[in-house]
């Protein structure tokens, strides 16, 4: 059984998966707050915490709600942001490094963790919203600027595979962790 926390309308497509968020979307099966999640303990084989811990306001109070509803040899899996946007909703709150990770899943035995998405994601992103703030500010078409930004960043990736995997950390976009209870 697999618990997915702030899926929206997004499944994985594991054969018996609970869907939770805090708004009523399609493929929600339960409307509640994360930080006290309405299952009895040791529940679920599985949770998935894909871009969700930024939005809470008490991150380790839901990885200890997390641990509390997996069983015990459960897994947790976690995406999380370092080098992102801003991006509320319904707020964002934090981002993470792979030691601040490492904290909030103490309680967990890590099974691996990681760069999700590495400098260059960052780098592009990072480009994109300078260009659509500054699009929206001066009512500049945004689209097709963008496609040419784009097309001048893409002569830059080769730069960003000169960065040793083990030192993508420094510049990374979003980490990921797998624990288990």
């Amino acid at each position: 059984l697999v618990l997915n926390l702030g899926g929206g309308n997004k499944r994985y497509g594991f054969g018996q998966e609970v869907n939770l968020d805090i708004a009523d979307f399609p493929q929600v099966d339960v409307i509640a707050d994360a930080h006290q999640l309405p299952f009895k303990n040791g529940s679920f084989d599985l949770v998935v915490a894909n871009a969700f811990l930024e939005h809470v306001r008490d991150p380790q109070r839901v990885v200890g709600e997390i641990y509390r509803v997996l069983r015990k040899g459960g897994m947790v899996y976690a995406n999380t942001p370092f080098l992102q946007r801003y991006h509320c909703y319904p707020q964002d709150y934090s981002r993470w490094t792979l030691e601040g990770l490492r904290c909030l899943f103490g309680q967990f035995k890590t099974i691996k963790m990681g760069v999700s998405a590495g400098p260059w994601v960052s780098f592009v992103e990072f480009n994109i919203q300078i260009l659509k703030l500054i699009s929206r500010e001066r009512k500049i078409i945004f689209y097709p600027l963008s496609a040419m930004l784009l097309i001048v960043l893409m002569t830059l990736r080769p730069f960003f595979l000169l960065i040793p995997r083990r030192k993508e950390y420094v510049l990374a976009n979003a980490f990921y962790y797998l624990g288990e209870k």
